[in-house]
């Protein structure tokens, strides 16, 4: 972890690469004024940069003086014939000749020596370069100092040079500890080729010199030891042949050794020896270094071959013998590893001069001209290495392997694996290479300007969510006067005219529409139109008027860093708005507005970034350059500048695309990707992931930052800070953190266990993102069906029912495509639309229709596809306006069908940063009520609420376990006058009722399936509300929420629904506020403190009502508490004074998807956490009212021990109701044929288990994740169309299955009008509810007798078989079912009853509905599940690529 410097960081503001954060320091003035500097970007190439004392330079030696020695050449060969018999062979790197002139070494202009030069000496031990060498003061691998000598200050030359020269100033213990990085061997060696010979003369062989510049060049290795650094060139290749080799044989990949083939020492030391005896070439520095990336490839490629044939011959040699292949699972899970790199490395989407690799490996290097660099090894999708070379500035970032990275080629460099500022030795410009760490993951323009103030503030507000928080007037403002702008160019350019009257109508409705946000801000529309009249309407209207015209005569913006102005005019606007998302760069963002614009005598397409502030900042710029890379990834034309716009000042700006520039930003943007990379990868296995908090900016930006709180209460929980540390104020940080010195080590502790389960679950929603960049459409689409592929528009339209949206309706643009309801897509949800060339997310939408052959999308955007391609416009890319009405719609298909799109859901998970917050807000520091705050917008006073602050007393019942606290029955008058109202209630309903009166902090209440646990909780708020008390009624589903409200219509309770109105049961629409119709702020606040109840889901408590009420509400209530995980539960628990929490954590646990993270304990909810430790707190309701005895006996040996009981003899001895039985049999097709139907469907039969074993045509299919089973569809058709028949009402009826692909099945199998009314969940979906009859679709059926995962889970098990009333149905293979220990004795007691009935292997020919058309038949059936039965897993073969090149082992294989 970085160490934070002590004091603060003061005056202007910086990058600083190598800290990984950047700066706020101040230039130290003198005695005169302060000069006002405007912000700029510091060069990047200057930011790492160290000075050096140029008086310790005590001798520099050109390679033209060492060439001119007078060492005999005779006496070099034989020397050097000896020495490279020693050696070994090696392979020769070829370097081009020097042609230039020797000269006496001077500095010139940048202080870099006109001529290469080999040696420079400094004596100052204390002071190391990270341009020459590498010590423990600037390593950032280096190990302890226990463990290695102290490195020498001077410069590690080649032992080519070092050999051969002698320094009267250099003492032998100096020129000894030169090579202290080394191994002992590999030191001694060195010492007898040069220290010692050294002495015997002034001068040393130039060969000798050469040798010795190869391996004493400082690399920094990923191994344990310096010592496992081999001694020598041909021991290392012996140990090289003892290790394991991972290499992937496949024809076209072959992979670099695990030992390291890639690395920088394996190369140098690994050089022939034999060099030709003419006159030696100068070796330029540069050169040397770009060849390495050639060589590296050579070698690696070499290596691969080689080692891959040793073991495949290994092999032959061993079958030869025995016939027995050995086992190989190391290099098996390399290959798996290098295989999971290769599909990383693929991009369906490439473009032109990008490429894309997965870094394998990486070792450091320092070079006495060009510094530290650092060599990647990386693979392509192909499988092929290649290494890329790493100099500054983006030498400063954290390479690490399986990382991903996008090399954006430039042209002025020819090595195009070569990143850094070098100048290119043939064009002499900078190298303009750019590189994206981690580019699947995209970060918006704001986070990345962001950044550049302070990286961990940018982190801190991507992973926390403060549901707290006023609205204020200045933004909304600002998104006032940014539509009015846009507005006003459209207008322009679509009429060539505005006036000053046709703005101020356009403000007037800008302002209704935004009258409520003002009226929350505690503002009016009249004072806004003052502010925007005034300061911002005059500007807009005369830049409009001014620029927005054919030529630019007269027209001119100034030039940013210049003194000159340039002319430049609005030919066009291209889009507003505009939504880009750049796999290419890691960006996405919202463009203010895209323009034609003439500057000079060119067309340019240019980015339009609006401000509307008073300050100016940095960022401002940095997004603009952001703009410029995402327009050039959407347009795929270049970009030359983009425009800055401050409307308060009438000032607008044009920015040069400056190189330095765009690297500092995506510098920034890497490093904010380096600390958020775990949203790429999920964590499948427990243990730290790593530190995601950027060092502490220490800077006086602190004291006014508003995240100040989070960071310094983490800075003191997990980094240990201090004060002294902090740089803040000692008082400053006590007051933030004192509150945490009396348990802080278990304050700690679960700050950091549950910080770090939130963080696996988080790799696990966020990863599935990149999935939209990895795969192709079509890919997409078969693999989890939320894709629909080749898609063409066929109509856009206004949306009649909103204004302001567009409806696109979409179709495939090839026949026979198969339905888009197979998809798992469905009305209401949220969806991107990207094209198939690789533009994503052009819109966002909401799916309002999906049928089999076409999907209607509403969306804001108008035109999805407005660039033409330089094949169909004459030579020349072409952008299209959007906003431009005189575009017919026949031209508007034209243009947006030159392309197809595909239709994503949208993964996009919310609710983690929240839960991250609400856990953070265990520790912030507490405040009290009827404290007075000033906001900060109006500078109003206000007093503040628990709420506001951390939560202290949540805090102690967690990490403290302080028990709660309950009142007696003569000190609560409420139950006293509550208990004639509760004569309806049974006993454990009236203890439960009785003890949340009691409770003085929390009461906890365990419902078992159909105990009644939402009407005891109807009858609380009843209760509760009488007593003139204030409720928050929350829960994880909305529907959950409703069937609460749904028992209190028929009170006058005055409630609010919050929450999306298509989310809303129509029967409990009307508690829906209507809080636009008040027309003061006042009668807002009335209001809202006036509510008794309030009802919303967990996610839901972001509203602004929350952070505006006066008061916290007496009560939470939060129903299905055992479902959801303690983050979560934390958001809403914190609104109340006091809380209840109703559940059954016997039931469905909160829903976890990343495995490390259940185990962990991130499914434990905080329901179970508090029964566990406070079991005095629970009231359990234990009689139930829902099912008949039969299905209660499973739940009570699945889960209850028999604790669950009949409410009535009415509800032990209910049956489904079925008239007419006999009535089916009309429909056998055989009289012979089993009659199976009429058995099970026989009212007295309440449970019945169908085994189909019988039936061997009927087993599973597994495709990728989706598993199905379309025997079981066929037998619950028959039961549903047999109870139809019988008088059973559909909507009476459920089917339920525990599998998401079953699901997808059943519901494409049961559409149309015929199954309307029939209801078809999984159980979590089902959690809650109830139906007289449900049928269990079990799925699992194969010959391995797996029976997968899910019925491991015993309390999923129990909600599904307590869903039925009267009768249950279970279509399931009993073989594979119960081949399940968990679930062994369970069938074991349905055969016992009697309840297993076994079907004929012909049962489904017994019956014939005679509606063919809608069903499928049996010949079909079985014809189908001949050819998709499920199979193991794909086993090696004689014909598998690896056994391409050795019969041998495909002649064993073949004969096994």
């Amino acid at each position: 972890m970085p160490t934070t410097p002590e004091k603060k960081r003061s005056g202007q503001l910086v990058a600083s690469p190598e800290g990984g954060t950047s700066a706020a320091t101040k230039k130290p003035s003198g005695g005169g004024s302060k000069r006002k500097r405007k912000y700029q970007f510091a060069p990047v190439d200057t930011l790492g940069s160290r000075s050096s004392d140029e008086t310790n330079v005590l001798r520099a030696i050109s390679v033209s003086q060492v060439r001119n020695s007078t060492i005999n050449r005779t006496t070099r060969q034989e020397k050097k014939v000896g020495e490279s018999k020693l050696r070994g062979s090696a392979p020769i790197v070829k370097v081009k000749q020097d042609t230039r002139e020797s000269k006496i070494p001077s500095n010139g202009e940048d202080g870099i020596p006109s001529e290469k030069v080999i040696w420079q000496y400094s004596p100052v031990r204390e002071e190391h370069s990270d341009k020459i060498g590498s010590s423990r003061g600037n390593s950032e691998d280096w190990m302890g100092s226990d463990r290695f000598e102290e490195p020498s200050s001077t410069p590690m030359v080649p032992r080519r040079l070092k050999s051969v020269l002698s320094f009267a100033n250099i003492s032998e213990r100096e020129q000894t500890d030169s090579v202290c990085g080394m191994s002992v061997p590999a030191r001694n060696s060195t010492r007898s080729r040069g220290c010692t010979e050294s002495l015997k003369g002034s001068l040393r062989d130039i060969d000798d010199i050469l040798d010795d510049m190869e391996d004493e060049l400082t690399v920094k290795r990923d191994v344990s030891k310096i010592s496992q650094i081999p001694s020598s060139p041909s021991r290392m290749r012996e140990q090289e042949k003892e290790k394991t080799v991972d290499k992937k044989t496949d024809g076209d990949c072959a992979y670099a050794s695990s030992d390291g083939d890639d690395s920088l020492i394996n190369i140098l030391t690994q050089k022939k020896s034999e060099r030709q005896t003419s006159a030696r070439p100068s070796i330029d520095s540069d050169l040397l270094d770009d060849s390495l990336v050639d060589y590296f490839d050579e070698v690696s490629s070499r290596k691969a071959e080689e080692s891959r044939d040793d073991d495949l011959g290994n092999v032959e040699a061993r079958l030869s013998q025995s016939l027995r292949i050995p086992e190989a699972d190391s290099r098996r899970e390399s290959e798996t590893k290098m295989d999971e790199y290769i599909k990383l490395a693929s991009f369906p989407s490439r473009r032109k001069g990008v490429e894309r690799f997965v870094v394998t490996k990486t070792a450091e290097v320092s070079l006495p001209k060009n510094g530290r660099q650092k060599i990647l090894s990386c693979i392509d999708e192909y499988g092929k290495n290649t290494s890329v070379i790493v100099r500054r500035p983006w030498i400063y970032l954290e390479f690490e392997e399986g990382d991903v990275i996008h090399i954006v080629e430039g042209q002025n460099s020819e090595n195009k694996r070569l990143l850094s500022d070098d100048k290119d030795p043939k064009t002499h410009l900078v190298n303009d290479n750019l590189l994206i760490l981690n580019p699947d993951l995209l970060l918006s323009a704001t986070e990345v300007g962001g950044s550049i103030e302070c990286l961990r503030r940018a982190v801190l507000q991507s992973v926390l969510e403060d549901s707290r928080g006023e609205p204020s007037i200045f933004m909304i403002i600002g998104t006032i006067v940014h539509e009015l702008l846009q507005s006003a160019l459209i207008h322009m350019v679509n009429h060539k005219t505005l006036t000053t009257e046709t703005l101020q109508k356009k403000l007037d409705s800008l302002l209704e529409t935004f009258s409520f946000a003002i009226l929350l801000c505690n503002a009016t529309i009249e004072t806004v139109r003052k502010e925007i009249t005034e300061v911002h309407l005059k500007n807009i209207h005369n830049l409009v008027t001014r620029y927005v015209k054919k030529g630019n005569y007269g027209c001119y913006v100034s030039v940013s860093g210049t003194k000159q102005n340039d002319p430049l005019s609005i030919a066009n606007v291209i889009d507003t708005e505009e939504s880009v998302w750049s796999p290419i760069y890691g960006l996405k963002g919202f463009l203010d507005v895209t323009l034609d614009v003439l500057c000079k005598k060119k067309r340019s397409i240019v980015p339009l970034e609006v401000k509307t502030g008073k300050g100016k900042s940095i960022s401002h710029e940095a997004q603009g350059l952001i703009y410029t890379l995402l327009l050039n990834d959407k347009y795929e034309v270049p970009f030359e500048f983009y425009l800055l716009l401050y409307t308060r000042h009438n000032e607008m700006i044009k920015h040069p695309y400056m190189l330095h520039s765009i690297k500092h930003v995506l510098m920034f943007r890497n490093q904010m990707a380096t600390k958020l990379k775990y949203r790429l990868k999920e964590f499948k296995k427990g243990g730290p992931i790593g530190q995601i908090w950027p060092p502490l900016l220490q800077s006086s930006f602190c004291d006014t930052c508003q995240l100040k709180a989070p960071c310094m209460v983490i800075n003191n929980l997990v980094e240990d800070g201090t004060a002294e540390t902090s740089g803040l104020k000692k008082e400053d940080y006590e007051y933030l953190t004192s509150h945490l010195a009396a348990n802080h080590s278990e304050n700690g502790r679960f700050f950091k266990k549950y910080n770090e389960l939130i963080t696996q679950e988080e790799s696990s929603t966020q990863f599935i993102n990149k999935s939209l960049f990895l795969l192709s459409s079509e890919a997409h689409e078969l693999q989890g069906g939320h894709c629909l592929a080749n898609l063409k528009v066929v109509s856009s339209t206004n949306n009649p029912m909103d204004n302001n949206s567009f409806l696109h309706v979409f179709t495939r643009t090839k026949e026979g495509s198969q339905s888009m309801l197979c998809a798992q897509l469905s009305k209401n949800d949220r969806v991107t639309v990207s094209d198939e060339s690789g533009h994503f997310c052009i819109t966002h939408g909401v799916i309002v229709d999906i049928k089999a052959d076409s999907v209607t999308i509403s969306a804001r955007r108008k035109v999805l596809n407005n660039r033409i391609p330089v094949e169909k416009s004459c030579g020349l890319t072409n952008i299209v306006s959007t906003v431009d009405d005189r575009t017919s719609i026949e031209s508007l298909l034209r243009i947006q069908n030159m392309v197809s799109y595909r239709i994503d859901k949208n993964e996009a998970q919310q609710g983690l940063a929240l839960a991250r917050f609400s856990l953070l807000n265990l520790f912030l520091p507490p405040v009290q009520s009827g404290e007075v705050v000033m906001n900060e917008d109006t500078n109003e006073l206000r007093s503040v609420k628990k709420s506001d602050g951390g939560d202290a007393r949540m805090r102690a019942f967690l990490v403290d376990k302080v028990a709660p606290r309950f009142s007696t029955d003569y000190e609560v008058q409420l139950i006293s006058n509550a208990r004639s109202s509760l004569t309806t209630f049974n006993k454990d309903q009236i203890k439960a009722i009785e003890n949340v009166l009691r409770a003085q902090d929390y009461a906890l209440i365990l419902g078992m399936p159909g105990t009644g646990k939402t009407t005891v909780i109807a009858e609380i708020v009843k209760i509760l509300v009488g007593a003139g008390k204030s409720i928050l009624l929350a829960s994880y589903t909305h529907s959950a929420v409703d069937n609460i409200l749904l028992k209190l219509r028929a009170t006058k309770i005055k409630i609010a629904r919050l929450g999306r109105k298509h989310k809303i049961l129509p029967e409990v629409q009307q508690y829906q506020p209507d809080f636009e119709s008040l027309r003061t702020y006042e009668e807002y606040i009335e209001e809202i403190n006036s509510l008794s109840v309030v009802a919303t889901t967990c996610l839901g408590i972001n509203d602004v009502l929350f952070s505006l009420r006066e008061k916290d509400f007496d009560y939470v209530i939060l129903d299905e508490a055992s479902q959801i995980s303690m983050p979560i539960a934390l958001a809403p628990l914190r609104l109340g004074e006091k809380f209840i929490m109703v559940g059954d954590h016997h039931q469905l646990p909160p829903l976890v998807k990343n495995e490390a993270a259940r185990v962990g304990g991130l499914e434990q909810s905080l329901f179970k956490m508090l029964c566990d430790d406070h079991p005095q707190s629970v009231s359990e309701l234990t009689i139930q009212y829902r099912m008949c005895e039969d299905i209660m006996t499973l739940s009570n040996f699945l889960i209850y021990q028999k604790k669950l009981k009949c409410g009535s003899d009415k509800v032990r001895d209910q049956s489904l109701s079925i008239s007419s039985i006999e009535s089916l049999s009309k429909f056998r097709t055989n009289i012979n044929h089993q009659p199976w139907l009429e058995d099970i469907l026989d009212p007295q039969r309440r449970v019945v288990f169908l085994n189909y074993d019988n039936c061997t045509d009927i087993q599973e299919t597994s495709e990728r994740d989706n598993i199905t089973n379309e025997g079981e569809v066929k037998i619950i058709e028959q039961c549903l169309k047999g109870m139809t028949e019988c008088g059973v009402n559909l909507a009476d009826i459920g089917v339920l299955t525990l599998y998401r692909g079953q699901l997808n099945l059943l519901k494409r199998s049961f559409q149309g009008s015929k199954w309307a009314n029939l209801e078809i969940l999984t159980a979590d979906q089902f959690q809650g509810r109830d139906k007289d009859c449900i049928i269990v679709s079990m799925v699992r059926s194969n010959t391995r007798n797996n029976a997968g995962s899910l019925l491991k889970e015993l309390r999923r098990v129990n909600v599904a078989m307590t869903r039925a009333k009267s009768k249950l149905i279970i279509a399931g293979s009993k073989e594979t079912i119960g081949s399940l220990p968990q679930i062994r004795d369970f069938i074991n007691l349905l055969k016992e009853r009697n309840w297993i009935y076994e079907l004929a292997s012909n049962f489904l020919e017994a019956y014939d509905f005679d509606d063919e058309s809608e069903s499928i038949t049996k010949k079909e059936f079985s014809s189908r599940y001949s050819q998709t039965r499920t199979k193991g897993a794909k086993n090696m073969n004689s014909q598998s690529r690896i056994f391409k090149d050795k019969p041998i082992i495909r002649q064993a294989i073949s004969e096994l």
